[in-house]
């Protein structure tokens, strides 16, 4: 997993559409406030980058589409699919892709760091009370099992 901060995403929209105006790397960095080489590594980032279907490992339906540079979700049950006894992990998993959000943008949605939705979401870790409310605000109560 890469360290340091999260990337800045809405950042990297600005700088691709500011790119596609014509404007140089410098000019971008002058309007942004950033060096040349932090815009040229922000779109050489964003440049290998593809829609990826996101499918359900019981029925294989289409659950979404992620721009993404590599296809690392694993295995995900989409909603309809989601076994009765699915760990926290799946079902916060399940409704992340159902709302089509990427790792990042929960993280930006909740303020929740993304290692930690990240051990989230492989059941190394049980999200506190303080996090379990964050998440249940943007993804809604079908994250919590009904019993």
């Amino acid at each position: 997993m890469p360290r340091g901060r999260p990337p800045n995403s809405q950042r990297r929209r600005l700088i691709v559409k500011l790119r596609a105006t014509g404007l140089t790397y410098e000019q971008i960095g002058e309007r942004l406030g950033i060096t040349h080489q932090s815009v040229q590594q922000a779109l050489q980032r964003t440049g290998n980058a593809r829609l990826v279907p996101i499918r359900c490992r019981e029925c294989a339906a289409v659950i979404t589409h992620l721009r993404t540079v590599k296809d690392n979700n694993g295995p995900v049950y989409c909603l309809a699919c989601l076994p009765g006894d699915a760990t926290f992990g799946q079902r916060l998993k399940a409704q992340r892709l159902a709302k089509g959000l990427t790792l990042m943008a929960l993280c930006e949605q909740t303020g929740i760091v993304w290692t930690h939705l990240s051990k989230y979401e492989r059941d190394l870790v049980e999200p506190k009370c303080r996090s379990l409310v964050k998440l249940i605000r943007v993804l809604g109560v079908g994250l919590m099992a009904v019993e």
